[in-house]
């Protein structure tokens, strides 16, 4: 149990006063407080008389708080001040007005930083340290005035967030101080340096791990990567030079994601459970991983355990994103069809991927064993999408599964475990019927270009396997702009983006002729060396001329039925 030397009231204002440095351990989670929290913190400011109770802060103190609970406020308290500030130095005021401007804008640059405190080190000294770099930085340039030299499209979704929550707090200032500006400025101030908190201060660090794990007050949830990485901290800190290693090695991983999706970290690690120790829910996994991988374990066998999800990490991000493909050292002919999963949303699919991905680097499965398997996944899981599958049903066939290769020891185990796999999942998608009246109806121009150039690509392939067809751009045959047929786009809009008025040509013809019309077309595409293009001019031209929607109504169904029967 932890052990807590102090509780007391302090206004933000008297907590300043009383600690150097408000510190965020590396452990915390990022800030995250979303534009729902933004408004209902301001709401909470403005329609409450001063002082206003905000919430506990929990911490270690020093002449520093170590902050365990309340960063999500204290983060948005200096993003506030912050707006304030740059709002009271952008306003017009009377010229005997600019020396008490003045001095305020000084008075709130001494709660953002200490300037006598800098004296000391290399640069300004601010009060709230953030525990990493990558959102430290971006806070700095905040309180530094350097918004405009941040360059938005390298940032993370967290370093977004927090220029965009101190964006909006500047739109709510500016939108409250209409009229009045300078005392209803001083009004806000006010109210924001006597919001009232009660500290909770801990007896020693050793409590920390303890109290994070137990203590969720106002803030966000903890997810289960907080859990975790409080846990494996904690179950490594008798060995602090180990301790530090695990630490750098979960602190790269989170990086990973939050520079892609931070969201997607705490579902890859239950993804990661599953492709070696099989089912496991979301609500039970800190639990699984606390019990199996950390309680009672060596500070060694922690750093086993998170290098090895790690590596799986990397592997992850790397199927799902162009940005970590490095990461992936496949046969190209493997990583073709490794990308295909991208374009079908499907995160369950990931946790088999992941497993037989780790049998065919462990050499339990031939490449050519792996491509044909991932095609056959690939299929399942394009069906799966159109035949309306509850995910839920296939999940537990994965999981099974992932064990089961898990534990196989040669080729021969896993083709006889891959076989029964592929039979159970066979039979949740065998409606032939619902797959074809769904696919029509939800794949369009726009929304699925890559699954849309997939299915053309394979009819085209099927015509003619003596064929490569590379980097072509998706046709529309009727075209979007149909001014040349003698139609406005309003009598078009309803048929221009579905499958049956779409082809696939190279990007040459795309730019110069998609708006031409059908007489132009055909001899355009009479031209192809794919029969699929040629069958557009004899077989559809001239019921595209004579009626548009019945050509591209009955041409969506044969083509469906033909992709049906090819992705069986």
């Amino acid at each position: 149990m932890a052990n807590f030397t102090k509780t007391e009231p302090y206004t933000f204002a008297a907590l300043c006063d009383s600690f150097k440095m408000f510190k965020i351990p590396n452990f915390q989670r990022p800030y995250k407080w979303t534009n729902k929290n933004i408004q209902e913190f301001w709401s909470s400011i403005i329609s409450n008389q001063s002082p206003y109770f905000i919430g506990n802060i929990v911490a270690v103190s020093d002449e520093s708080l170590l902050v365990i609970d309340g960063q999500q406020r204290l983060t948005t308290i200096n993003l506030l001040l912050i707006a304030l500030r740059d709002t009271y130095s952008n306003i017009k005021v009377k010229k005997s007005d600019k020396t008490k401007v003045s001095r305020t804008i000084a008075r709130i640059d001494k709660y953002l930083k200490d300037d006598d405190l800098s004296k000391s080190v290399e640069s300004e000294y601010k009060r709230l340290e953030l525990g990493k770099d990558m959102y430290q930085k971006i806070f700095n340039m905040l309180v530094d005035n350097e918004i405009d030299n941040i360059d938005i499209k390298k940032l993370t979704d967290n370093q977004k967030r927090l220029i965009n929550n101190y964006e909006i707090l500047k739109k709510f200032i500016l939108s409250e101080i209409k009229g009045s500006e300078l005392n209803s400025l001083d009004g806000i101030l006010n109210k924001v340096l006597n919001l009232q908190f009660i500290v909770i201060v801990c007896a020693t660090e050793n409590d920390i791990y303890g109290i994070f794990e137990g203590f969720n007050s106002t803030g966000l949830g903890l997810s289960v990567a907080d859990l975790v990485k409080n846990s494996i901290l904690k179950g490594s800190a008798r060995d602090t030079k180990m301790q530090s290693l695990i630490e750098e090695l979960w602190n790269e991983m989170e990086l990973m994601f939050d520079e892609t999706i931070a969201s997607k970290f705490p579902k890859f690690l239950r993804h990661q459970w599953i492709s070696v120790y099989g089912h496991v829910s979301m609500s039970n996994l800190y639990r699984e991983i606390k019990s199996e991988k950390i309680d009672n374990k060596t500070p060694q066998i922690i750093k086993e355990y998170v290098e090895s999800v790690l590596f799986d990490a990397k592997i992850y991000l790397g199927m799902l994103y162009w940005k970590h493909e490095k990461n992936l050292d496949l046969p190209k002919d493997i990583l073709e069809e490794i990308f295909k999963f991208r374009f079908l949303q499907n995160d369950q699919v990931y946790e088999v991927l992941l497993t037989y991905h780790r049998a065919f680097k462990e050499k339990r499965i031939t490449q050519s064993f792996f491509k044909k398997f991932l095609k056959r996944l690939w299929i399942f899981t394009v069906r799966a999408r159109f035949v309306s599958v509850n995910p839920s049903k296939y999940e537990k066939i994965f999981s099974t599964q992932c064990k089961e290769i898990y534990e196989c020891k040669n080729i021969e185990e896993v083709s006889a475990e891959t076989e029964r796999f592929f039979s159970k999942l066979k039979k949740l998608v065998s409606s032939d019927e619902q797959f074809v009246e769904n696919f029509i109806a939800d794949v369009k121009y726009g929304k699925d270009n890559k699954l849309i150039s997939l299915a053309i690509s394979d009819l085209m392939s099927y015509d003619n396997p003596e064929i490569s067809i590379k980097e072509p751009e998706i046709e529309h045959i009727l075209p979007q702009e149909p001014k040349k047929w003698g139609f406005a786009k309003s009598e078009v809009k309803d048929y221009v983006d579905k499958i049956g008025n779409l082809t696939l040509l190279f990007s040459d013809f795309n730019k110069k002729n998609s708006n031409e019309t059908m007489s132009f077309k055909k001899a355009i595409f009479k031209k192809s060396k794919l029969k699929f293009n040629v069958d557009i001019a004899d077989k559809w031209g001239d019921i595209f001329v004579k009626d548009f929607k019945n050509a591209i109504e009955r041409r969506s169904i044969d083509m469906t039925k033909r992709i049906e029967k090819i992705w069986k």
